[in-house]
């Protein structure tokens, strides 16, 4: 009799693990594909982005304050970047999570064979370093630009970024087209770096 309930016990673990996979699989594959907008946001964790080069159209960078989900959630001064349209060479986007097994980090790594194509790319980072060569640079106070509200607003039509590294809160893109995605949990901590 034990080993008729371990087998019916695997059994309903298959049959529960196999549409979970399934769907986890369609999910990454939409995404991968451009079908599917993405969003990624962490509360109490921000992400580490790195890319050896960025091509990016129609960037917007205003300063902003990003707000953790929750009630009570902290609240970080952060440049909130806009991007029309982008072509991104070795990404790799990561996120450290405590948990009571210890640190555990998602990573995903792409664009090493073909770029990683996005549009309607949106980020809110408290730190972005990198060698940049911009093109058609605006820089406005007060809401001087098309629909400004106030603040401040910094504006380039073109840009490259080499050995770009940011550290976000809160990221999204309308649409992400990537050919070699790889994703992965990894125990401990391995941010990119």
């Amino acid at each position: 009799m034990g080993a008729v309930a371990a087998r019916r016990r695997w059994g309903r673990f298959w049959l529960l693990l196999t549409p979970a996979l399934l769907a986890a699989g369609a999910l990454l594959a939409a995404t991968a594909s451009g079908a599917l907008a993405t969003s990624l946001a962490a509360s109490g964790s921000a992400f580490k982005v790195t890319a050896d080069r960025v091509v990016a159209d129609g960037v917007r960078a205003v300063p902003a304050l990003y707000t953790e989900p929750g009630e009570g959630g902290a609240r970080h001064p952060v440049l909130r970047a806009t991007v029309r349209r982008a072509r991104i060479e070795g990404l790799c986007v990561s996120l450290v999570v405590p948990t009571p097994l210890g640190k555990v980090t998602l990573r995903a790594v792409a664009g090493r064979s073909d770029p990683v194509e996005g549009t309607g790319l949106s980020v809110d980072a408290d730190s972005v370093r990198g060698k940049v060569d911009f093109t058609g640079v605006v820089a406005a106070a007060g809401g001087v630009w098309e629909g400004g509200t106030g603040g401040f607003l910094a504006a380039t039509d073109h840009v490259v970024v080499r050995d770009g590294k940011l550290t976000g809160w809160q990221g999204a893109g309308a649409s992400l087209r990537m050919s070699d995605p790889d994703v992965g949990l990894l125990r401990g901590e391995h941010a990119c770096a």
